[in-house]
């Protein structure tokens, strides 16, 4: 992995975790610049070498559910879940032509997202990964700024709770 780059981002320049660090969106005439997950979301974008992609995003301070388990919510409490929450999952490639990042959707919190490609427009500058989409809600075109930082490298060998909090890229979710 680079620490510059010069040139087009190939895939092995994306291979490795990623933090978000901001998520922003407005229509395509510039206008309504927002925060759709909140001005602090969280997330990781992770890519393989073998091809695949997964990306997780959060907008914080969720509600909590009643009971702690994963039908514990109530339908409202599901459904404020879901809407500060965006997952997807499945292979990836670049076009060598447009440098273009191709995400197919084989798993998704979205439903209509299954079984379709999402495009993004990559740049990176040293640790730090950007990502332009386009994409059409209700009929208005909406381009979206993802700004992702390079995850800190743990050893899964030795990595535990204590060794994660602290560790550059990682946030203090297991501190007490």
């Amino acid at each position: 992995m680079l620490d510059e780059h010069d040139g087009p981002v190939g895939p092995e320049d994306l291979f490795g975790a990623w933090r978000l660090v901001a998520y922003t969106a407005q229509d395509d005439q510039g206008v309504g610049l927002h925060h759709p997950l909140g001005d602090d979301a969280d997330g990781f974008l992770m890519y393989t070498p073998d091809g695949y992609m997964s990306v997780q995003m959060m907008r914080r301070n969720r509600v909590d559910y009643d009971q702690p388990d994963i039908s514990g919510g109530t339908a409202d409490q599901n459904a404020d879940a879901a809407a500060g929450y965006l997952a997807y999952c499945g292979p990836f490639g670049i076009d060598p032509e447009t440098g273009t990042v191709h995400h197919l959707i084989e798993v998704s919190l979205l439903p209509n997202w299954l079984r379709t490609v999402q495009l993004r427009q990559p740049s990176l500058q040293k640790n730090r990964l950007t990502m332009h989409a386009r994409y059409s809600v209700g009929g208005a075109l909406i381009d979206s700024v993802l700004r992702w930082s390079r995850a800190a490298r743990l050893d899964p060998y030795t990595a535990t709770p204590s060794t994660w909090i602290g560790a550059e890229g990682t946030s203090d979710c297991c501190a007490t």
